[in-house]
């Protein structure tokens, strides 16, 4: 207060304040505080009834060299009491506060304006109850709030399932709002009674019926998502030409569809898109209705944007504000649904959360790249106390996946950049490049090691001690290559360890120098075997009568099918099916392979030949142990990570026994 301060800029932080603190506040005009429990309501209410509250909650702070909540801090399940009390007392509660302790590590920002978007959701759209979005960002506190909040969840796995059932969801409060469920899935919702759950195609009415006869089922419908920045109505909802017959079919097996559901895509960005949508859930409901059906819920998805400014692909000419797209639906759903024994639902996800959390990252490295038009592009550099190997950019056009544009220096930087390590008297004792992942040819290596060689007399003749070649990887791990091919012939292992063995005689005669490579797909690839259960299965009739089959598989390209993303590949199915014989007697579909996530790109394979499959058969993929798990702690947790079965000959077990490292393999076997 003596430097300045306004008051109105100041917050008592201190959730249990003594009687003095409190009433000196007031007197200075200080109206914003913290609290965490029921006597300090009372305190304040007594002293001070103007005031404004802010909520403090109990967070993890196991990052943190001082913890504090153990001391401070409402518990979750006190959250809504305390919340109820200070409505009686007539107090504004307006925020919500944690602390994560001090000296925390994490850098990813918490910031909490969830409760300012409830509320603002609340007053645009009051007749339309939001059920968070699971999948967007099932951040542990975020998912405590939205339980405060009154909210409900929309889980697309079982695993969501769980997460905010551990929180402290009640299962009434809960949609599985995915059409293509495992009968794992089905059977787990059932064992926790949540019984409000999506379909859009017959395969899923059968399993349901099986499974969960008493669902509650919500019959999902395609809809336009041109002005979405992520379209989902290729891979999930049913044509409005569909609706007919899946509705008659649940009504042969006596199934309680009880609303419509859709989805205008994710990250939308015009109204119009809300208004088609309506209308067309309107034609499902009726049609429902006619049938015998008792409709009574209507779901309208997600979409809607999570801040003002956007920065996702432009899709339309003029984005839409939640504004305004909230003024479309009311109006909509005035006109198409004006009966109030219809409950609305939405599935907001981005909108909860996407302005709620700022991610703070430090630079790691540099570069600073010198065009030849004199230009500077700058990227990366780091300066390293050891051994160094200087990586030169090499040709990768053979490659599926380049990687010269991120990493390597070009041969002109090459003088200038041993110059300054000479300055630094830093040790630079070889020269390292990486023709890209997936080789597909031979000459890649050929002119690689020659501008290698160039790069190692430069450096030989500014005085290095140079005695390292690192060639890299780009190997091919089996002889039966299915990735995007980039080369008229693609090139096998033999013939390019020919190639490298004849230009490392030409070029790096001298013994002196020891040469390593860096091969990872030549050693996994074809060591590892995926098998995997098709999970749903969708029918497509197009309007010439052909059929297109759609199979939903429990896996994704986030986690088992990762090379799809990461190299471009092209996975084989081979149908595992009790008798050899039987593909003779199935037809041959067009299909498509969809991942098990909500995410249109996850697609394993689309647009191939295949014989019809069913639900819970299995697909074989072979050669599919390169690039399939490393990344998968980052993937939609949909489905729980493979599991390994290793299959060792005696041949391969008399080998084995000879490595110095037995004794730690064999227990590693027995593990798995």
């Amino acid at each position: 207060m003596k430097i300045g301060v306004k008051t109105e800029n100041l917050m008592l932080t201190h959730p249990c304040k003594t009687v003095s603190f409190i009433k000196y506040s007031e007197s200075l005009g200080i109206d914003l505080m913290v609290f965490d429990c029921e006597e300090e309501l009372m305190k304040i209410h007594s002293l001070y009834a103007t005031t404004r509250l802010v909520l403090r909650i109990k967070v993890d702070d196991k990052e943190s060299h001082i913890k504090c909540n153990y001391k401070f801090g409402a518990h979750l399940q006190e959250v809504e009491n305390l919340l109820i009390k200070a409505k009686c007392f007539g107090f504004k509660v307006m925020g919500i506060a944690f602390h994560v302790g001090s000296g925390c590590h994490n850098l990813y920002s918490y910031a909490l304006d969830v409760i300012r978007k409830h509320e603002k959701w609340c007053q645009l759209l009051p007749n339309v109850k939001p059920y968070y979005a699971v999948k967007t960002n099932p951040f542990p506190l975020l998912l405590d709030i939205m339980i405060g909040l009154g909210a409900g969840f929309d889980c697309a796995s079982q695993h969501e399932m769980k997460s905010v059932l551990k929180r402290g969801a009640k299962a009434e409060d809960i949609i599985f709002a995915n059409p293509c469920k495992s009968d794992s899935c089905i059977k787990y919702s059932k064992a926790v009674s949540t019984d409000l759950m999506t379909f859009d195609n017959s395969e899923e009415l059968t399993k349901m019926h099986k499974l969960y006869p008493k669902a509650r089922l919500v019959l999902r419908i395609k809809v336009d998502d041109k002005e979405s920045s992520l379209k989902l109505s290729d891979k999930f909802g049913a044509d409005i030409r569909e609706v007919d017959a899946l509705l008659t079919k649940a009504k042969s097996l006596s199934l309680n569809v009880m609303g419509i559901a859709f989805h205008v895509g994710t990250g939308c960005q015009g109204s119009e898109s809300f208004l088609k949508a309506i209308e067309l859930a309107r034609q499902a409901f009726d049609m429902a209705l006619d049938m015998g059906f008792d409709m009574s819920l209507l779901d309208i998805g997600g979409g809607f944007p999570g801040c003002d400014t956007t920065y996702h692909m432009k899709v339309v000419d003029k984005r839409a504000t939640f504004e305004e797209m909230a003024h479309v639906i009311n109006k909509s759903l005035d006109t198409h649904f004006p009966n109030n024994n219809v409950t609305v639902i939405g599935e907001p996800g981005r909108y909860y959360c996407e302005s709620a959390f700022t991610f703070v990252t430090r630079i790691v490295s540099k570069r600073v790249v010198v065009h030849s038009n004199g230009g500077k592009d700058q990227i990366r550099v780091k300066v390293i106390h050891a051994r160094l190997v200087l990586r030169i950019k090499v040709e990768d056009k053979e490659s599926s996946l380049k990687l010269s544009d991120k990493f390597g220096a070009d041969i002109r930087e090459v003088d200038a950049l041993l110059t300054k390590a000479k300055s630094l008297s830093l040790n630079v004792m070889g020269i390292a490049f990486h023709v890209g992942t997936g080789c597909q040819g031979s000459e890649s290596f050929l002119k690689a090691i020659e501008l290698a060689r160039q790069a190692f007399d430069m450096a030989l003749d500014m005085g290095f001690d140079m005695s390292l070649l690192d060639i890299g990887g780009g190997f091919p791990g089996c002889d039966t290559t299915y990735h995007m091919k980039v080369v008229d012939k693609r090139a096998t292992f033999s013939e390019m360890a020919h190639v490298i063995n004849e230009s490392l005689d030409s070029h790096f005669p001298n013994n002196n120098v020891t040469v390593i490579g860096e091969p990872g797909r030549y050693y996994c690839e074809s060591a590892f075997t995926f098998v995997t259960r098709i999970v749903s299965k969708r029918v497509v009739v197009h309007s010439n009568g052909g059929k297109e089959m759609m199979y939903y598989l429990n896996a994704s390209t986030y986690d088992a099918f990762l090379n799809v993303f990461v190299e471009h590949k092209i996975p084989k199915p081979i149908p595992l099916l009790k008798d050899h014989l039987e593909p003779n007697s199935r037809h041959i579909y067009p299909t498509t392979l969809w991942g098990l996530t909500f995410d249109d790109k996850d697609c394993i394979r689309r647009d191939f030949q295949m014989i019809e499959m069913n639900c819970k058969e299995w697909l074989v993929f072979e050669d599919n142990g390169s690039y399939t798990q490393q990344f998968s702690g980052f993937c939609f947790r949909y489905s729980p990570p493979p599991q390994y079965k290793v299959f060792v000959s005696k041949y391969a077990i008399s080998e084995l026994i000879k490595m110095n490292n037995w004794t730690k393999i064999s227990s590693c076997l027995v593990q798995l």
